[in-house]
């Protein structure tokens, strides 16, 4: 990637207004293509209404949903990667944590809450997590970014609730009314779209394997190194690591 396309690092309420909407997603991919993701996914929302939406303000709804969180009008590049990475993956579960991942790239906050409260979680006992818990850290995330003090109790019930809703879809939890937290096994084909997110934010190769967004994803530098380890094999990447200088380069497959 040639033109930088960064992470979201504003903190925002999207999370009040939905979750993961891993159905919608779905229900529109396949009919994407990756060099125009954006554009489609209007077109067939919003002249198709392939979700069968009652009304043109419901269209509007799902389509600004999913557009930011899936398919930013700033990362036409990210976007491709998305649809291609998305449609090549036979396993739902798979397709679920490539989705979390761009999730993490595309909400600040979703990132922060997964990087400080989730991922500590996925390594101790079971953790039955509540709504109450994610509002409990946004109040302890107040003083970081002062912006959530402007958040009323009802968006902030939203956001708890839609969080732990998008943990759970995206593989990290299961339950209902209270969510067991656990650790997925994440595949390198995932590792491997968040480097290729990395990259395209502008990062050094040699750091991409610490970057922030692996620890969003509950995964350690060592869980990192070893799937580039089997993406090297596979024919991915050429990965070596002597004396703690790393190696990495993306091969064009």
């Amino acid at each position: 990637m040639n033109s930088s396309e960064p992470r979201s690092t504003k903190i925002t309420a999207l999370l009040s207004r939905q979750g993961a909407m891993l159905e919608e997603l779905r229900g529109v991919i396949d009919y994407i293509t990756s060099e125009s993701a954006r554009e489609d996914l209007h077109r067939l929302i919003m002249e198709d209404n392939i979700l069968r939406r009652g009304s043109i303000s419901s269209r509007k709804e799902v389509y600004r949903k999913l557009a930011e969180r899936y398919f930013r009008k700033d990362t036409p590049k990210a976007n491709a990667l998305f649809v291609t990475s998305f449609r090549k993956v036979a396993d739902p579960a798979q397709a679920n944590l490539l989705a979390f991942t761009l999730l993490l790239w595309n909400d600040a906050l979703t990132y922060e809450l997964s990087q400080h409260w989730l991922a500590p979680k996925l390594s101790g006992p079971i953790f039955e997590a509540e709504t109450t818990d994610i509002e409990r850290e946004l109040e302890f995330m107040e003083k970081a970014h002062p912006v959530i003090k402007t958040w009323n109790q009802i968006t902030r019930k939203r956001i708890a609730r839609h969080y732990l809703s998008l943990v759970r879809d995206c593989g990290y939890a299961s339950g209902s009314a209270k969510k067991e937290i656990r650790r997925p096994y994440i595949p390198p084909q995932v590792i491997l779209f968040a480097i290729q997110l990395i990259l395209g934010e502008g990062e050094p190769v040699v750091k991409a394997p610490e970057h922030g967004l692996f620890a969003a994803m509950g995964l350690t530098l060592r869980d990192v190194l070893a799937a580039l380890e089997e993406l090297d094999q596979q024919g991915y990447v050429r990965y070596e690591s002597q004396g703690g200088v790393i190696y990495l380069e993306l091969t064009k497959m």
